[in-house]
């Protein structure tokens, strides 16, 4: 396994059963990573008085589990937008290699509608992007921003579809071709445009995610809106103060108002366990690798792809 910054106490590689599913030594090395990339995290936020909660299946495993959901692959963390933009700001001059903030700042064709803390020296290579897409693909965490939301049901729908409009048109800049129908024309030709200058079509995204012309006291994350059947609002009262909970051998930021949170997310059953696919397995087979480099995985798949 790569070097890390932590040290993992005696027997947490390895493998186990945890709640009836087995824990291999591979997912236990990629739990290792990822809790790495959180404490260079932490060490970033506490430097610059910046404030992070973990959140989604990582939250619930503090609450449920004092640790990761036995089947969960990576880290979920949000901070709100004002955090967030200032730590884009300092990204690339406070994280060190093998530590890199990813943005579409920083970072050709990395087009996500958030920004990853990614390990250079491992790989996370999701089977759909692979050789289509240049950018940084070592095993990372999510960094998601929280932004104002209302109420007003026509106003989140219009949003909504422009949001969405502007990430399914990301896709197709390196991923995926757009349908033969006349809105996949028009989205061909924005991600035309967007190849051009994918810094340039990302701050326009990222600012309509915050763009709200009422005072609201609700937040959400905004930027992932499609992937909820829903809205959502979140009291931004409930992320006012920061408690540390066990999980694994550390602890992590959660925000106060936790269990309404995880009530929004999850419903009032949240503390019986599902067991389900992580999200990265449902886009797909993911390469993952605790000791070689993505860019290594890579350059042998384009060899053997001739």
């Amino acid at each position: 396994m790569v070097n890390l910054n932590i040290t993992p106490p005696e027997g947490f590689l390895e493998p186990e059963e945890r709640c009836g599913y087995a824990v291999t030594r591979q997912s236990k090395e990629i739990w290792a990573v990822l809790l790495d990339l959180l404490n260079e995290l932490e060490k970033v936020c506490q430097k610059h008085d910046l404030h992070f909660f973990v959140d989604s299946g990582t939250l619930l495993g503090a609450v449920r589990e004092k640790g990761f959901i036995p089947w969960d692959d990576d880290i979920d963390v949000v901070m709100l937008r004002e955090d967030y933009d200032k730590l884009l700001e300092i990204g690339d001059s406070e994280f060190k290699h093998p530590y890199f903030l990813q943005t579409p700042y920083n970072d050709e064709g990395f087009l996500r509608p958030h920004v990853q803390l990614r390990n250079s020296e491992t790989a996370a290579i999701l089977s759909n992007e692979a050789l289509k897409v240049p950018f940084n693909q070592g095993i990372f965490l999510d960094i998601f921003p929280v932004d104002v939301t209302s109420k007003i049901r026509l106003f989140n729908k219009l949003k909504c579809k422009l949001l969405n409009f502007y990430r399914r048109s990301f896709g197709y800049v390196y991923i995926a071709t757009p349908p033969k129908t006349f809105k996949g024309f028009v989205m061909g030709k924005f991600a035309d445009k967007c190849r051009k200058d994918p810094a340039k079509a990302y701050r326009k995204f990222d600012k309509w995610c915050h763009f709200i012309p009422f005072k609201s006291n609700l937040v959400d994350k905004v930027t992932f809106y499609k992937f909820f059947n829903k809205y959502r609002y979140l009291e931004k009262k409930w992320f006012a103060e920061t408690l540390y909970l066990p999980f694994e051998f550390t602890k992590v930021p959660v925000p106060a108002g936790y269990h309404e949170i995880l009530l929004r997310y999850y419903g009032k059953d949240y503390m019986i366990p599902k067991q389900q696919a992580a999200i990265h397995q449902q886009l797909g087979k993911v390469i993952n690798s605790t000791e070689e480099s993505y860019t290594k995985i890579l350059e042998r798949m384009r060899q053997e792809k001739g």
